[in-house]
């Protein structure tokens, strides 16, 4: 792929004093960063993070070109350069990506796509092989399904297996392949397995090491209110709840706060998992807030979820939360502020190494929204996020349909 130089600036990362826990002082983000330009679209909401995948050096975004086609382009020195974007179909939504290994060829990976066309869900896969090297022929694999525009998302598990989880807002659907060149199964309704919640407001996936599988989401309960689920599904077996204590969800509508939509998922392992999710306010509180759920025995029946407010910002909204974690269990939670006025859109990045109990001070990239986070093998967390022109009055309908210079910011 030809490589392009791309726009390169300094980003400077704002600081204030750090809050400290009782034994540690919280991690701090890097004091400087690098953005560079990758390309001229839009994305979407980001979900479960996976319009950003880093492998290596090699780097992958997924977005919609100013055509309109949903596209995908590559850098191969860390972000510094992106390569000309590929084009997967000629029309849809920006794809969501991940990348399995290749189980023909070892050593070799797969990048795998999935977009929603006009009700249909696409799938699409690059290899670099000897023979047949490129991206495959696009194919719906929905079936009947009516999908909509931000429903589907993908994850690749160890195995070098795909998953994709999607609604259509009656019911939820899973379906897998067991390589990522390889036919896939379903997709199946979940309803009878997760029983009275069988639709999701908004929902995250993600696998671990040993290729079990998770979907985070939200529904709304007539009795409880907006609640948090997490679900997972081992290799071969059902889904099954993992809730908390004294109850099968996570967190729950109460006097403050409602359980939102947006919500990002990353895991560690079978133990340890972490859910970033949006809260609107119920009363008393002036404006939406990004919140962590996390939890260090996830594989016990019922695991102690910890439930703190990221780096809270009492008075700017926040929304479109992204969530990463490195080797060494740190956290980066990306998410996106404005105060609907312009010049007030901008994307804060946050890390906390104790669960939530304290949080560095933000990183901010100021003037864009829609932030995709990933990290890199140096541990390093990089973002990709769509730069707003300044001119924005504010309105949230702007801000849904804005399109720009798509960048890639990386931490020092």
């Amino acid at each position: 792929m030809k490589k392009t130089l791309a726009l390169t600036t300094a980003l400077i990362l704002t600081s204030a004093p750090l809050v400290c826990a009782p034994s540690h002082a919280a991690p701090v983000l890097g004091m400087g960063a690098t953005t560079t330009r990758v390309a001229e679209g839009s994305l979407l909401p980001p979900k479960d993070s996976k319009q950003l995948i880093v492998d290596g050096k090699k780097m992958y975004a997924g977005f919609k070109g100013l055509n309109g086609a949903p596209s995908v382009v590559k850098s191969t020195d860390g972000g510094l350069t992106w390569g000309n974007a590929s084009t997967l179909d000629r029309s849809g939504e920006a794809p969501r990506i991940a990348v399995a290994i290749d189980t023909h060829y070892p050593g070799k990976k797969i990048v795998c796509a999935i977009w929603a066309n006009a009700g249909s869900l696409k799938y699409s896969y690059y290899t670099d092989r000897p023979t047949g090297a490129g991206w495959s022929p696009a194919v719906s694999v929905s079936g009947d399904i009516n999908v909509p525009e931000e429903s589907p998302v993908i994850a690749a598990a160890p195995d070098g297996s795909i998953h994709i989880f999607l609604t259509d807002y009656t019911n939820n659907y899973y379906l897998y392949a067991n390589t990522a060149d390889g036919t896939f199964i379903g997709p199946t309704s979940v309803q009878s397995e997760w029983g009275n919640y069988p639709n999701s407001r908004d929902y995250a996936i993600a696998t671990d090491s040993t290729n079990n599988v998770y979907v985070a989401d939200t529904h709304d309960d007539q009795k409880t209110g907006s609640v948090l689920f997490l679900h997972k599904k081992a290799p071969g077996n059902g889904w099954l709840i993992i809730g908390n204590e004294s109850h099968p969800y996570i967190d729950r509508t109460d006097a403050n706060f409602t359980v939102s939509n947006h919500l990002s998922l990353a895991v560690y392992d079978a133990n340890n998992m972490y859910i970033a999710y949006k809260k609107d306010p119920s009363s008393g509180t002036p404006v939406s807030q990004i919140w962590l759920a996390a939890t260090s025995n996830g594989s016990v029946q019922n695991p102690h979820w910890a439930l703190n407010p990221v780096a809270p910002k009492k008075t700017t909204y926040g929304t479109m939360p992204s969530v990463a974690v490195n080797a060494r269990k740190i956290l980066s939670v990306a998410g996106f502020y404005d105060a609907w006025g312009p010049g007030t859109a901008h994307v804060s990045i946050n890390k906390t190494s104790d669960y939530g109990a304290t949080w560095s001070d933000s990183g901010t990239i100021d003037g864009s929204g829609y932030p995709s986070i990933a990290i890199d093998s140096a541990g390093k967390t990089c973002v990709l996020t769509v730069k707003f022109a300044p001119s924005l009055s504010g309105s949230l309908s702007e801000r849904d349909t804005e399109v720009g210079p798509i960048h890639f910011t990386k931490e020092k």
